[in-house]
């Protein structure tokens, strides 16, 4: 007997994995509805059967929202990988809810304490990451408006100048021409003003100044730099009068 092993990749891994893991969940719900259908059963398993239930329709609900939505839409929409920081934070709060229905429904916790509850527990995460939260939906932003796109050549407010090579949620890396990386958070993007010469065109118009000898006329200077730019190809190519 020979076996024969083949490799897998990590994305398939991940997706073969979440897909048993929807299986999993799904078994357990179609099990607690069956438990909950049944004659005679004691009202505290009757209570685990309910709560199960909704805490395993919750999951399922995450697993489809991963594998259709953050897994397969948004990537293919977007350009960019979905952040761990967006799944969890998307799963966090399908359990908070799935928790405070259980709590109010199932065992008839008073409604104002369990919103109390929720509320500053999602007040303390959310002022803990309130800097990563703003940069992740600020990046969401800029995937929807495109102000910008991987190739272009943009300057920031501190004047670098650079080629923009990755976009991701949280931030974007340019390379300037002197080779070195530079990594901006989206929301310092987001609430300034930056120039980009790649749009609406590859070419833009700049101007610096060149030193002649004073015995030069102007319309001596004028030939002679434009002879000079007709001599670049890539300027030629443009089509426009320099």
């Amino acid at each position: 007997m020979c076996a024969i092993v083949l490799p897998v990749r990590a994305g398939q891994r991940s997706s073969q994995t979440d897909m048993i893991a929807l299986v999993i969940w799904t078994i357990t719900f179609v099990f607690a509805m069956f438990s909950i259908t049944l004659t005679g059963i004691h009202p505290e398993l009757l209570k685990v059967a309910y709560s199960t239930a909704i805490f395993s329709g919750v999951m399922i609900v995450n697993q489809v929202l991963y594998l259709a939505l953050w897994q397969t839409l948004v990537p293919r929409w977007s350009g960019n990988a979905v952040p761990k920081l967006l799944t969890q934070m998307t799963l966090m709060l399908l359990i908070i809810i799935a928790v405070g229905i259980i709590m109010v429904q199932i065992y008839e916790v008073p409604t104002s304490g369990v919103l109390t509850t929720s509320g500053l527990f999602i007040a303390i995460i959310g002022f803990a990451l309130r800097n990563m939260i703003s940069d992740l939906f600020t990046g969401i932003a800029l995937g929807i408006e495109r102000p910008f796109s991987v190739g272009d050549w943009i300057q920031v407010p501190d004047g670098t100048v650079g080629r923009v090579v990755e976009m991701n949620w949280r931030s974007t890396r340019l390379i300037t021409r002197e080779e070195i990386s530079v990594v901006i958070p989206n929301s310092e993007l987001a609430i300034s003003t930056f120039k980009n010469f790649s749009k609406p065109e590859r070419a833009w118009r700049d101007e610096f100044e060149i030193l002649l000898h004073q015995t030069v006329t102007i319309h001596q200077a004028e030939r002679i730099l434009l002879s000079a730019i007709n001599q670049v190809p890539e300027i030629v190519a443009v089509g426009k009068q320099p």
